[in-house]
């Protein structure tokens, strides 16, 4: 079954194996830099990091903003902080990979940040769907999220969970539906289970969310939103890098900025 389909069908796509154990492993390095020196980074860069401590009670369940202490839920606009993040863009996996899931060359794009689930004090994500959604949204659904999962996610440790089946709706139905606070059956729900390094393709309109993570290992995630034909963005948010699109054949010399 080729990318596209398996989008189309089970909302998900797990690919293992595209990066090698060195590339995670710098990856993770990176940004484990970019968490672990919040006080030395430039002011603007601290800006673009949201605190587990900064979080919603009902995000961050019985933890407390001390028990939270500094540890890094968010950062955004991952790719102004290390040149290793920003080459992800134009990583050729990536590009061969979107290529297939869009069956085209024509996507750009729109955002990139990472979300790291701390050990022991890592908060839960709601139910919800990328699409629509309020930050670099695209006018239509064929906009797709790759999460690079660097240290694999397993079920306890704030693994992703999507609804089965909640992606086969309508723009129009997916437009007015709100998953957040909904409950679902048991049987409706699947967790992400995957080794390290897999990259996970999730459609637009599949509902998913995670919960908190009090395992003693993190869980970190690098994650990119792209949109392909027809998906032009819509509202004034735009971030270093938001609309660039590869040209010509997939490779790493014939790109634009």
């Amino acid at each position: 079954m080729s990318h596209r389909s398996k989008l189309d069908s089970d909302g998900t796509v797990v690919i293992e194996g595209l990066f090698s154990a060195s590339e995670i492993l710098a990856l993770g390095t990176a940004l484990d830099a970019v968490t672990g020196g919040t006080p030395q980074l430039p002011e603007d860069l601290r800006d673009l990091l949201t605190l587990e401590r900064d979080l919603a009670p009902r995000q961050r369940g019985e933890i407390t903003p001390e028990q939270a202490g500094d540890c890094v839920f968010l950062v955004g606009e991952l790719q102004r902080f290390a040149p290793t993040f920003e080459a992800l863009i134009t990583h050729p996996k990536i590009l061969e990979t979107l290529e297939a899931l869009f069956e085209s060359r024509d996507f750009a794009f729109h955002f990139m940040n990472a979300t790291v689930k701390s050990a022991h004090v890592g908060s839960k994500v709601g139910w919800h769907r990328d699409w629509p959604n309020k930050y670099l949204c695209g006018a239509t659904s064929n906009q797709v999220r790759l999460m690079l999962c660097i240290d694999g996610m397993r079920q306890g440790e704030g693994a992703l969970e999507v609804v089965r089946g909640s992606h086969s709706i309508s723009d129009e139905q997916a437009r007015t539906a709100k998953p957040r606070g909904r409950e679902w059956r048991p049987d409706e729900i699947a967790t992400i289970d995957c080794a390290p390094g897999a990259l996970v393709a999730l459609h637009s309109k599949l509902v998913h969310g995670s919960g908190p993570n009090r395992s003693p290992r993190a869980r970190r995630n690098i994650l990119m939103q792209w949109g392909g034909p027809g998906c032009d963005l819509v509202g004034e948010a735009r971030e270093m890098r938001t609309g660039w699109q590869p040209i010509g054949t997939l490779d790493n010399t014939n790109v634009t900025r």
